[in-house]
């Protein structure tokens, strides 16, 4: 058994909860938010390294002005596909705490809006709602915490997470898209509808433990790689204005948000490859762009519970 212990975050009064407009909060060492069920229905937990991981709750409690706002989550719950495709609870062989280890061929979980014939709303705020935000790529914040298992790619790029979309003419895009690409062996943040503009980190991803915030705002963007500003982009030659990709959860498109592989073509459930072969230990998205005071506690937050290990 991995232990209570392992299960329990220092986070010593702050957690990313204390920032506003937290929308999605998918923490691989709260042992509480993992179940081996598929369905929603939560009954068995994962508790043992290699139990499958088939949903995850999201964490994000959203609140703005004072105000709770739970529907502008990125969905309820994150599963995946079937059995087969489910990562599994692992612990970090440097510190011990649980996360979730993808295999690097078919593993992912996702909450997803199909309208039409593909099924409806799975993983949503509700049964018929995915999410109420309105989102603008361009003013937000990402992180996320990971380990490679290997130290280069050579077929496609290995995506972490996706929010990603099928239009009414059936073509196939992202929003957003976070990933260690295959060329430059970076890790990348690429924002828009498949041309979009990308912002790239200064040096190889490696195999070590790694944390990543971009923070995207003002027509500019930054990669903070273990809490050092490395990659930066701005301007509108470069970088997106303010407004012109709006990432719009509420709207008639097909979409929803991934982790561990890209998003789907064809009918539900079918994914396009693209997996991610390592540990993802937590992933969390803010509808804004923090300021570089919250940056600073974020990554504060970050090195105290995955590299400071009492």
């Amino acid at each position: 058994m991995l232990g209570l212990g392992n299960a329990v975050t220092k986070q010593y009064g702050w957690s990313p909860g204390s920032i506003s407009q937290l929308i999605g909060w998918w923490d691989f060492s709260d042992l509480s938010t993992m179940f081996q069920e598929r369905d929603g229905t939560f009954v068995t937990p994962c508790a043992a390294t290699s139990d499958p991981i088939g949903s995850i709750k999201n964490k994000a409690m959203p609140h703005n002005g004072g105000a709770a706002t739970p529907n502008n989550r990125i969905g309820s719950y994150l599963f995946a596909s079937s059995d087969s495709e489910r990562p599994l609870l692992s612990t970090h062989p440097g510190h011990g705490r649980p996360q979730a280890i993808f295999d690097g061929t078919d593993d992912h979980l996702r909450c997803e809006r199909d309208d039409g014939t593909d099924g409806g709303v799975v993983g949503g705020v509700s049964a018929s709602v995915l999410s109420s935000a309105s989102l603008d790529a361009t003013a937000m914040t990402f992180m996320v915490v990971v380990d490679a298992d290997n130290s280069s790619i050579s077929t496609q790029d290995d995506t972490i997470f996706q929010l990603g979309y099928i239009d009414s003419g059936g073509s196939t895009g992202y929003k957003v898209k976070c990933y260690f690409d295959k060329d430059t062996q970076d890790f990348e943040c690429n924002v828009g509808d498949g041309v979009g503009k990308t912002i790239v980190s200064d040096n190889n991803f490696g195999t070590n433990l790694q944390s990543f915030i971009v923070a995207s705002g003002n027509e500019a963007a930054t990669i903070y790689r273990n809490g050092t500003a490395e990659g930066s982009v701005s301007g509108s030659t470069d970088w997106y204005s303010t407004g012109d990709t709006a990432g719009d959860l509420t709207s008639a498109d097909h979409l929803g948000f991934f982790v561990g592989e890209s998003y789907r073509g064809g009918g539900a459930g079918t994914m396009n490859g693209h997996n991610f072969d390592g540990r993802i230990c937590e992933i969390i998205v803010y509808n804004k762009t923090l300021s570089t005071r919250e940056i600073t506690l974020l990554n504060n937050y970050i090195q105290s519970k995955w590299y400071k290990i009492v």
